[in-house]
C-alpha cells in the first residue's frame, strides 16, 4: 500500500506551454454565470383546480359526500385557510429562466480552470494546500484505477492534501433554519475536486470521502470549479485529464473543437504599461515632449476687475472719476453742516423760478 501511494503521489510537472493556464480570468464572469444557472431549476407553483372540476366526477357518490368535498375544495382554494393556496399565485407565463450565452459559460469555465492554478486564490477560499508540492496538482493516470476508499485516503495523505479533508470533516454542522427539516440537515465546506479522464473505479473510491467531488474532464462543471461563483477551487488532476485540456479547449495555435469558440487571448503580454512607455526602445522613437510657450489668458469678471472694465469700456473711467468728485462734494457739505438733500431741493426750486 505504501509503495502504491508513493507511486501515485509523484506529481507530474505541468508544461509551461499549456495556454489555458495563462488565460486572464475575470472574477465577475463566473460569478454572473453561476448566479444565472439556478434560475433554470425554478418551477411554477401549480394552481388548484376550480371546485366544479372536482365535483363533477363525484356526482356518482351520495349527495352528502359531494357537499362535503365541495366545501373542502372551496376552503383549500382560499388564502386564509390552513393548506390553502398562496396569495397571488405565480404565473406560468412569467419569465423564469435567464438566458446565458453558451460562449459566456465557456469563458467562465476557462476562467475557473485558470484560477485553480493560482495558489493565493486557492488559499483565499480556505483550502489547506500549504504542504502540497505544486498547484495545479497532477497525479499519475493509474489513480483512475483505484477501487477502495482506503487507497484513495492513502493517496490524499501521500499528496499531503488530507488536511483539506479534515477541514471539511471539522466544518460539518447542523443547518440553520427550516432547511434542516427538508432533507438537508447538515452543511459542510467543499473539499478538493478530482478531475479524471476515464472512470475505472475512481468514482467508487472517492465518493465516500467527505467534501470530495469528482468530475470528468470532458464535462467540467462550473458549479464545481467555482462554487458560489468564487474562484480558486482546489483541483487534483490525473495525467490523462490534464493532457486532454488542449484537445478540449484548444491552444493559441490550434482551434478548439467547440464551434465558434476560441480560448481567450491576452491583449498584451506585459501589462506593465508604465514600464513599457518609459523603456529606452519606445522613448527613442516617440517625438519629444511639446512645450507650450503661449500662456492662455485667464478670463476675468469686468464687474469686479476695474482694469478689465476700463479695457472693455474706456468711458467707465470717466464715469468713475465724476462719481468720485460728486462724493467729495457731498462729504464737504456734510462736514460744513449743510443737508445735501435739502440743498438739492432748494437748488431745484431756484432753477424753476429762474426759468419762470
Amino acid at each position: 500500500m505504501l509503495l502504491l501511494a508513493r507511486f501515485l503521489c509523484k506529481p507530474s510537472s505541468r508544461s509551461p506551454s499549456d495556454p489555458i493556464w495563462f488565460k486572464l480570468f475575470t472574477p465577475m464572469l463566473p460569478r454572473t454565470t453561476v448566479s444565472h444557472m439556478p434560475s433554470h431549476q425554478r418551477q411554477v407553483i401549480r394552481h388548484l383546480p376550480s371546485p366544479g372540476v372536482l365535483v363533477v366526477p363525484l356526482l356518482v357518490f351520495p349527495v352528502f359526500l359531494v357537499v362535503v368535498l365541495t366545501v373542502l375544495v372551496r376552503l383549500l382554494s382560499v388564502t386564509c385557510c390552513r393548506g390553502g393556496r398562496m396569495f397571488a399565485p405565480t404565473k406560468i407565463w412569467r419569465q423564469w429562466h435567464v438566458k446565458t450565452n453558451q460562449n459566456m459559460k465557456r469563458y467562465a469555465t476557462c476562467s475557473a480552470i485558470a484560477a485553480t492554478a493560482v495558489a493565493p486564490l486557492v488559499l483565499a477560499r480556505g483550502h489547506r494546500i500549504e504542504q502540497i508540492s505544486e498547484v495545479p496538482l497532477v497525479v499519475a493516470s493509474s489513480a483512475e484505477k483505484l477501487q477502495k476508499t482506503k487507497d484513495a485516503v492513502s493517496l490524499l495523505k501521500g499528496l499531503k492534501a488530507y488536511p483539506d479533508i479534515q477541514r471539511v470533516i471539522d466544518s460539518k454542522a447542523i443547518r440553520a433554519g427550516k432547511g434542516k427539516l427538508r432533507n438537508r440537515r447538515y452543511r459542510q465546506r467543499r473539499g478538493p475536486l478530482i478531475v479524471y479522464n476515464k472512470d475505472e473505479g475512481i468514482t467508487r473510491a472517492f465518493r465516500n470521502i467527505p467534501g470530495v467531488d469528482l468530475c470528468n474532464v470532458s464535462r467540467l462543471n462550473l458549479l464545481q470549479l467555482a462554487p458560489g461563483g468564487s474562484l480558486g477551487r482546489f483541483v487534483i488532476w490525473t495525467q490523462d485529464a490534464f493532457a486532454s485540456l488542449d484537445s478540449i479547449y484548444g491552444t493559441f495555435k490550434e482551434a478548439s473543437p467547440k464551434k465558434n469558440f476560441e480560448i481567450p487571448h491576452a491583449i498584451c503580454s506585459n501589462p506593465d504599461i508604465k514600464r513599457l512607455i518609459n523603456s529606452e526602445e519606445i522613448q527613442a522613437v516617440v517625438r519629444p515632449k511639446r512645450v507650450n510657450d503661449k500662456v492662455k489668458a485667464r478670463r476675468g469678471n469686468p464687474l469686479i476687475n476695474k482694469k478689465l472694465m476700463y479695457k472693455l469700456n474706456p468711458y467707465a473711467a470717466v464715469v468713475a472719476k465724476h462719481e468720485r468728485i460728486h462724493q467729495r462734494k457731498i462729504a464737504a457739505l456734510k462736514a460744513s453742516g449743510v443737508d445735501y438733500k435739502k440743498s438739492k431741493k432748494e437748488a431745484a426750486k431756484k432753477a424753476k423760478a429762474t426759468k419762470a
